[in-house]
């Protein structure tokens, strides 16, 4: 700030020029002369001199009011105007921090801009794909983020790189799953591999080892129902090729269900219900409607169209 904006001041103590010595004395010895007991003959100018003194008080409280009210004058005046100067600087100060704040808004969404700008071709010179695109340009809304220029800070990049490269090992991560699915179907005996759709769920886990065991987990669960569907399906087969005339001890089926919306057989045909029984294992837990909507896929995968009804029951 300018020298020529500096406040200088001189301050001159005021001058008063009062009889005060000379009233002080008269009034003491107007005074001693009643310093003793009023009595009959004092009494009447005791009380004169009382009013007196109540005038001449007063007469010393309105001078001492206009000495103040004079030697305050020049200081009021001065402090006044000291005033209207402050006002001035806070008034000049508010409107320059409203242009302040309307600068650093605009910078602060240059940040952002220039933040999405740098992010962006990371991604795009990283191959960096949508589901992995993970950082947010708002974190540089600021204005250190940036130099004067406009232009990110060496420091801001450092930042965003950083951030870059764990998205790059969490993309790296989960292709390798991926890659690694067939691998590790064929390992565990799988007949159909894996598909992405069936890890998906886990794939981004952070924890290898969180993901080995629920990857284990879906591996036995397939295992277990390609067994049931291979059984299933050389049942099936069994039925198919030996006519249920000449099967030897069959065991007694119930009957189909019965409904009620059944059409009647066509002329000259009549209706027959066929019953079969097939026997299997399965996995503890499985429940009896999984098992036929399996029964019911692999008959008609071998052609058998006219299945009814299915009665599933437990043996010992």
């Amino acid at each position: 700030m300018s020298t020529s904006l500096q406040v200088s001041y001189k301050v001159s103590p005021a001058t008063v020029t009062t009889n005060i010595t000379v009233l002080r004395e008269a009034l003491k010895k107007e005074l001693e002369q009643y310093d003793v007991v009023v009595t009959s003959d004092t009494v009447k100018s005791a009380k004169t001199l009382m009013a007196d003194l109540n005038k001449l008080s007063s007469q010393i409280n309105e001078a001492r009011k206009d000495i103040v009210s004079s030697a305050s004058e020049h200081i009021n005046k001065a402090s006044d105007e000291l005033k209207s100067l402050m006002e001035m600087c806070a008034e000049g100060r508010e409107k320059l921090a409203t242009q302040v704040a309307a600068f650093d808004a605009e910078r602060l969404i240059l940040a952002v801009d220039a933040a999405l700008a740098y992010i962006n071709e990371q991604y795009a010179g990283r191959s960096v794909r949508e589901p992995f695109r993970r950082v947010r340009p708002f974190e540089w809304k600021k204005l250190s983020a940036i130099t004067d220029a406009g232009s990110l800070t060496a420091a801001s990049k450092r930042e965003i790189d950083t951030t870059i490269e764990a998205c790059v090992q969490l993309q790296d991560r989960y292709d390798a799953r991926v890659a690694r699915l067939d691998s590790l179907s064929e390992i565990a005996g799988l007949k159909t591999p894996l598909s992405q759709d069936d890890v998906e769920h886990i794939l981004m886990c952070q924890r290898d080892t969180d993901y080995d065991l629920e990857v284990n987990r879906i591996v036995k669960k397939a295992l277990a129902r390609e067994k049931t569907a291979e059984n299933l399906a050389e049942q099936a087969a069994a039925a198919k090729a030996e006519p249920v005339a000449e099967a030897k001890n069959p065991e007694p089926a119930p009957a189909p269900k019965q409904t009620h919306d059944e059409k009647p057989p066509a002329a000259g045909k009549v209706k027959l219900s066929v019953a079969c029984v097939f026997k299997t294992e399965v996995p503890q837990g499985t429940s009896h409607d999984a098992v036929e909507t399996e029964i019911r896929r692999v008959l008609a995968n071998a052609g058998i169209k006219t299945l009814h009804s299915v009665h599933i029951t437990e043996n010992a």
